[in-house]
């Protein structure tokens, strides 16, 4: 239904246990006449079985390197950015959703221009990656706050993107908040001799709290944690990191969340704690916290930093309660105090959307209730 016609192609090794699947296919580009050859277009499909997504990217020659380019995502929602385009309603696995994008794009043979730049004898060459390359492997609030540049180790640096001069001018320039976004490749075994960057590879992504915005520079805060990025959409299915993800996702589409941990992570497998969650567009963010409880129990609660004294109810119960009296209203999550006073928190810049029938309405509030009784 996404890709009539395509044929797929995933790799034979057994993936049963993962968490999900690559699988790749190319389309045919209209004919344009003439002398000109047949051209395809190269697609990769990323699936995920828990919750069920299929995301959709084309395949593009940059600079005799293949990047990935967004097109199409089942889920708005659980996307890590937010394709262009209206979102509008699809149905994957069962599941009604908001699909944003068009799977069956296609791209032509173009000439690309390559931007590089040499700052210092010790930093070498460094090539620009353009955010439309970055769209989908990390969440969308970080493409568009840093400009990437790629290392002669293939390893890439995300630069804050300068502030508005103006703005600076009126509240003073907060070298406080300066940060750089390193991100780490692990490439897999094996040589590629195709020299199109074809091997494979896991990326850690950390943000490093810098005393300046000199690029020229690396002058790290020590006062401030190194904070690692962790993969909601990636996470296996019944993990706390994905339970969290999924909850979280009622306030805002993933391309908006921030899950950081302040462990000191050496690769990409090693277990970590999470620490902090930042949403950056509904302006929230929780910390995690070890409470010992009177009874002598230890639990680890997320606090809301906007509001003191709260935490994030995680008990069935509490949900249950909340959806009796809020009824089809399912985007927001339920905190409580010490007391075990609850209280509601809906995001203020949720979209309302009419469906394209009553019937597909009333499927949708079925579907959502399911799934907040399954993520509670």
């Amino acid at each position: 239904m996404i890709l009539p016609g395509v044929t797929l192609f995933m790799s034979p090794n057994d993936q049963s246990s993962s968490s999900f699947a690559h699988l790749l296919g190319w389309i045919e580009n209209p004919s344009t006449g003439g002398d000109t050859p047949f051209t395809h277009t190269l697609k990769e499909v990323v699936v995920s079985h828990n919750p069920p997504v299929v995301t959709v990217f084309n395949v593009k020659e940059y600079g005799r390197r293949h990047l990935r380019t967004l097109e199409y995502t089942s889920n708005m929602s659980l996307c890590l950015h937010e394709v262009s385009g209206e979102p509008y309603p699809d149905r994957i696995g069962g599941v009604l959703a908001m699909s944003g994008g068009v799977p069956m794009t296609t791209s032509s043979p173009e000439p690309s221009l390559i931007i590089t730049r040499a700052l210092n004898s010790e930093m070498g060459t460094q090539m620009l990656i353009p955010s439309r390359f970055m769209a989908g492997l990390i969440p969308a609030c970080l493409v568009d706050k840093y400009v990437f540049w790629q290392s002669e180790d293939d390893n890439i640096i995300g630069y804050e993107i300068p502030k508005d001069k103006a703005k600076e001018d009126e509240v003073g320039a907060d070298t406080e908040s300066s940060t750089r976004l390193k991100i780490k490749l692990s490439k897999h075994k094996g040589v590629d001799n195709s020299g199109f960057c074809n091997t494979g590879a896991d990326a850690m992504v950390q943000r490093v709290a810098v005393s300046d915005s000199d690029e020229e520079s690396e002058n790290i805060d020590k006062n401030r944690p190194v904070l690692t990025l962790l993969n909601i959409v990636m996470a296996p299915a019944g993990s706390l990191l994905k339970q969290i993800g999924m909850l979280l996702s009622r306030l805002d589409n993933l391309s908006q969340v921030l899950v950081w941990s302040e462990s000191e992570v050496l690769n990409v497998q090693q277990a970590c704690t999470i620490d902090l969650i930042e949403l950056p567009r509904v302006n929230l963010s929780f910390r995690a916290k070890r409470v010992e409880k009177i009874d002598g129990t230890i639990e680890h609660r997320l606090y809301s930093n906007d509001n003191d004294g709260l935490y994030i109810a995680t008990s069935i119960k509490s949900r249950q309660l909340v959806e009796k009296l809020l009824g089809s209203i399912d985007h927001f999550i339920v905190l409580q105090n010490e007391d075990n006073d609850l209280f509601v928190l809906i995001p203020g810049c949720a979209l309302p959307r009419r469906l394209v029938s009553v019937a597909r309405c009333y499927d949708l509030f079925v579907v959502s209730n399911a799934l907040n009784h399954m993520y509670s």
